[in-house]
């Protein structure tokens, strides 16, 4: 961590100077907590909805995701082959020709010197793509060639097949979604979320995975789950609302939440997309939300999406539910509306308020994930709930809400505490507060500390809020002023305290 008498020294020189500490270049300014405290204090802890999508369910492999920056272009000639630190320069040339060739049987016949699995998986690849383009009985004959190749990976002997046995797993689930797909055949999406699986068993078990196929896995076979009366829906349906979604059955929604999150439990973007969808889509009447919320993954999902990503409605307007620059004129920093900071034209969002009765009509053992619970009810004013709920838990977050709680009934002591509890979780923390959230509690700390009149001490708890949470893992020293509450910590330095107390 920065050195405290360091960065106090700086302050000092700065305040010596005589002039205000300005950092140009915008558009982003550190965020200036003093200016309303009042709100500032009252405001409601909460995560990043990507960090609680990660965090639905453990991750109990070391399966990890390969995703690729969306603007990446790969090389014109790049093959997934490239990929495979098994070939040789010569092998991957021999390959390329294969799947030059006009169908499967040519690359076969062209891939001599080329190992049996991957010579069957490159031969197959070319039918595989070539059906993509040729619909009607033609583009059937070429899947099904292309089928029997990686049925034949799998035949072969353990040592040969093991090159290509993710891959041709994979591929093999993904000729059976096409099919099911098209005939819209129960029994075939089964056999179809089997052999998913089965690609990820055979990772789980060493086989390599250069691609990522195996967490690939999950959102496919989340994907098959997500079929009703209607057939089988697309990310279209939720991003539109269509009726296809409402036709899907709760048990199988809850399923495809579980595999999501999976999935981005092991890194992937594609994971923690989907979930916001699925959050989204199921937010927007209380109907789906209570039809979810017996289950604790798709609970964990409504609520961090809740939290982090629907705001509070400004003046009346349901729109402003989604107005990222909502809190801007009040704290000159994105936000979402937040009707725990006090501001009179801000009321409760009426989709947390039904979320949270929701929530309440569960037997409270069925209340995953407390805290987060506690906060969403702090929010929309549940102070008796929040109360309730964040006492069960020895978490940064649930003492974070307490001391939140204790503020709202005139006990800067216990809020005092309650703050000193939640610092007190790091730098090994519980996992209930992202590194920004941690970094906020604990300059809110040193708000309160301000207002109690212990100045030396409010200023090292803001000048430590920027810091690491790792206190064994020091800081640069170059390049703190841009830390998040420079500014708060430089009007502490400046305005309140003496030359003496700075030294």
């Amino acid at each position: 961590m920065s050195n405290p008498k360091k960065l106090a020294k700086a302050l000092l020189l700065a305040g010596l100077i005589g002039a205000g500490v300005v950092i140009a270049c915008g558009p982003d300014f550190p965020a200036q907590l003093l200016d309303d405290r009042g709100g500032t204090l009252h405001a409601t802890p909460s995560n990043s909805f990507r960090y609680e999508a990660a965090r639905l369910t453990p991750a109990t492999d070391a399966l990890r995701a390969r995703d690729t920056d969306p603007y990446y272009q790969p090389p014109q000639a790049y093959i997934p082959e490239d990929d495979d630190p098994e070939l040789n320069a010569a092998q991957r040339d021999a390959i390329r020709k294969m799947r030059a060739q006009a169908d499967g049987d040519a690359a076969y016949a062209a891939g001599a010197g080329v190992p049996e699995a991957a010579r069957l998986y490159a031969a197959g690849a070319v039918d595989y793509l070539l059906a993509q383009r040729e619909p009607g009985e033609l583009g059937e004959q070429r899947l099904a060639r292309a089928q029997q190749r990686f049925q034949a990976i799998l035949a072969l002997p353990a040592a040969q097949a093991v090159a290509r046995s993710v891959w041709a797993s994979y591929m093999l689930a993904d000729i059976g979604d096409i099919s099911s797909a098209i005939h819209d055949d129960a029994a075939a999406r089964a056999q179809t979320a089997k052999a998913y699986e089965h690609a990820r068993a055979l990772a789980r078990a060493g086989a390599p995975d250069p691609l990522g196929l195996a967490v690939a896995s999950y959102g496919q076979q989340a994907r098959l789950l997500l079929t009703g009366a209607q057939g089988e829906c697309s990310y279209v349906d939720l991003l539109n609302d269509t009726p296809c979604m409402d036709a899907v059955p709760a048990a199988a929604l809850k399923q495809a939440i579980r595999l999501y999150a999976e999935q981005a439990a092991r890194g992937s973007s594609s994971g923690h997309a989907s979930l916001r969808l699925l959050a989204s889509w199921a937010l927007g009447t209380s109907e789906r939300a209570r039809a979810l919320i017996d289950d604790p993954v798709a609970q964990g999902l409504l609520v961090s999406y809740a939290l982090a990503r629907l705001g509070d409605i400004v003046d009346g307007q349901p729109d402003s539910a989604f107005d990222a620059y909502a809190n801007f004129d009040a704290t000159g920093q994105p936000g979402l509306a937040d009707s725990a900071r006090g501001a009179p034209n801000v009321e409760p969002n009426p989709t947390l308020k039904s979320l949270v009765s929701a929530l309440q009509a569960l037997d409270v053992r069925q209340v995953a994930n407390a805290d987060r619970v506690a906060a969403l009810a702090y929010r929309i004013g549940r102070y008796d709930l929040a109360q309730s709920l964040a006492s069960r838990l020895d978490t940064a977050l649930a003492w974070w809400v307490r001391a939140k709680l204790a503020l709202r009934q005139g006990d800067s002591v216990q809020a005092a505490q309650a703050y000193a509890r939640a610092a007190a979780a790091f730098p090994r923390a519980d996992g209930s507060l992202d590194a920004d959230s941690a970094g906020r509690l604990r300059a809110e700390q040193g708000v309160l500390t301000l207002s109690r009149g212990q100045y030396v001490e409010a200023l090292d708890q803001l000048l430590r809020a920027g810091g690491p949470l790792d206190t064994a893992r020091p800081a640069e020293e170059e390049g703190w002023p841009m830390a998040p509450y420079w500014n708060d910590a430089a009007y502490v330095a400046e305005r309140v305290l003496t030359l003496d107390e700075l030294k």
